[in-house]
């Protein structure tokens, strides 16, 4: 008929056009490849062109006719005959009887290839499912043999109260199927279905699953969420609190034994409970907070967090700490605490050589800053176990401490505190021995090395008549030690010596009748006999 006509004249047009841009390309081709490969490779490759254009050519002239035919018709006769119609058609016709076996070997790889993307399409839009049979029913549809072995598990931990009544087939029997993707059983249907062929009394309730451990039911689910809601809510004191349990907890609607049904008081209590008791340690004698973490294996900060005053009050037979109670249901709060915190100033020290060891004063008292901290805090079961600052913002800076410290050794007074000065050596005069002898002369040969008795600071290192090369060192404490007679002095005033170290060589320089070393002791300007503090021999 003429809507038929029509479909065809608007199908071939399109083939028409296409046609012609395939003309174009392989015109372009053409005569790229005659000038790349020669005319002779030229000229059979446009044969082998006009062997595939050709059919298209001619189905083009003959549309052409039957469309010039068509339309005089029309023109003369004012419609178109079946006869007449038919006689056009034979000129378009013609070129498809001519060539259909050249037109079917290209026209079937195209439909092929469409056939074998469609059937791709469509296998992948079905959803493969295994149907379940049961104790001699179906029972649904899982996507495989772990959805049922899962949904078999929380069947008898429901049933857990009560002995369990296995049906006579047990034996899951699975069959493949192309099913919708909605008859997918879920777990929890497919978990009340295994319960109805176990043939336990049934009844519907609201499942507590904590941690995927089914702990009771409730024919009141909305009693239960509420217990569960206040028990959450007494944790939070905050209204930006993030309170949740530890252990995932869920609600479950279906059917369960009459015997796993219980009232939310019972449910409560269990909830409530605890799951490991409180550890304790005795405090014995001589024990101290690290050496105490050090027994009980674990770290100080936490022991110290458990037990916050443990540094100021630990004495035997005091019980402290180690491991808090762990509720059966443990409450987690995370908490933005923002807070004042001071900050600790530093206390910086400014040596002083002139001072003795010993010696501080402090020229600038330390203050302390004030900053304002916001944390990120976590409780557990109201106990904190961590603390992140998120940022702070310092209000007040911290003055440093400045304190003044002295280096030099000061000596105590008493006999240990000096050692013999010279190397070797003999006691030639002691002290006092004759009328004005402040001190003790020790007799060696001229160069042998004399010591500092003590540690100090040289106060004098001179020559003097009468003296001759003589040296003086404070040790700090009133007490003074001189050297006189000295071949020659090594070391000058204002030097720290350490005790031991040679500071002069043996002489008789100054008034003396030979080579010797005569040692003085000096406490507050009083002398002393050196042999209290060094003896009366050479210990070498």
């Amino acid at each position: 008929n003429y809507y038929v006509g029509l479909k065809t004249v608007r199908f071939f047009k399109h083939c028409t056009k296409d046609t012609v841009i395939l003309l174009k390309f392989f015109g372009v081709v053409g005569r790229y490849v005659y000038k790349k490969l020669g005319e002779k490779f030229a000229n059979s490759l446009n044969r082998r062109c006009r062997a595939v254009i050709t059919p298209f050519r001619e189905i083009k002239s003959g549309y052409k006719a039957f469309r010039n035919g068509v339309k005089q018709e029309k023109q003369t006769a004012g419609r178109v005959k079946l006869g007449k119609y038919l006689q056009c058609l034979s000129h378009f016709t013609k070129p498809f009887s001519k060539y259909s076996v050249q037109i079917f070997n290209y026209v079937a790889p195209c439909v092929g290839v469409a056939i074998l993307m469609s059937t791709i399409a469509y296998f992948s839009s079905l959803t493969f499912a295994l149907s379940v049979e049961y104790s001699g029913r179906h029972i649904g549809y899982v996507n495989n043999e772990a959805e049922f072995e899962a949904a078999q598990r929380m069947m008898k931990g429901r049933i857990v109260m009560e002995d369990y009544l296995s049906p006579e087939d047990t034996i899951p029997r699975f069959t493949l199927q192309v099913v919708d993707k909605q008859m997918i059983t879920g777990q929890d249907e497919l978990t009340d279905k295994l319960i109805e062929a176990s043939g336990n009394k049934l009844e519907e309730a609201d499942g507590l699953y904590v941690d995927d451990k089914f702990l009771g039911a409730s024919k009141d689910g909305t009693a239960l969420l509420d217990m569960l809601v206040s028990m959450l809510d007494q944790y939070k004191l905050q209204p930006d609190d993030i309170v949740r349990f530890v252990k995932p907890i869920k609600i479950t609607k279906g059917l369960y034994p009459v015997s796993s049904i219980i009232d939310s008081s019972s449910i409560q209590q269990v909830l409530n409970s605890e799951e490991r008791q409180q550890r304790l340690y005795t405090v014995k004698a001589g024990d101290a907070p690290s050496s105490i973490a050090k027994t009980v294996d674990m770290p100080y900060a936490q022991l110290k967090a458990l037990n916050p005053d443990i540094e100021k009050k630990l004495v035997p037979g005091q019980q402290i700490l180690i491991s808090p109670s762990v509720k059966y249901l443990e409450v987690e709060v995370v908490r933005n605490l923002v807070y004042t915190e001071e900050i600790p100033f530093k206390t910086v020290e400014t040596v002083d050589p002139e001072k003795f060891k010993g010696y501080s004063k402090e020229t600038q008292a330390g203050k302390k800053g004030l900053q304002e901290v916001t944390a990120e805090v976590t409780y557990l079961n109201g106990v904190e176990v961590s603390r992140v600052v998120k940022s702070t913002v310092i209000k007040s800076n911290p003055v440093d401490r400045k304190v003044v410290i002295g280096s030099s050794v000061q000596l105590q007074s008493g006999s240990s505190g000096l050692i013999w000065p010279v190397a070797g050596g003999y006691v030639s005069m002691p002290f006092a021995g004759y009328r004005g002898h402040t001190g003790m002369d020790i007799a060696a040969p001229r160069g042998t090395p004399v010591y500092a008795a003590a540690s100090g600071k040289v106060v004098t290192s001179m020559y003097r008549a009468g003296y001759g090369n003589y040296i003086v060192i404070d040790h700090g404490g009133g007490i003074q030690t001189a050297y006189l007679h000295n071949s020659v002095n090594y070391v000058k005033v204002g030097q720290i010596v350490e005790q031991g170290q040679k500071i002069a060589a043996v002489g008789a320089t100054g008034n003396a009748s030979g080579n010797h070393s005569h040692f003085e002791v000096r406490v507050n300007g009083v002398f002393k006999n050196p042999a209290l503090y060094v003896g009366n021999k050479s210990p070498q």
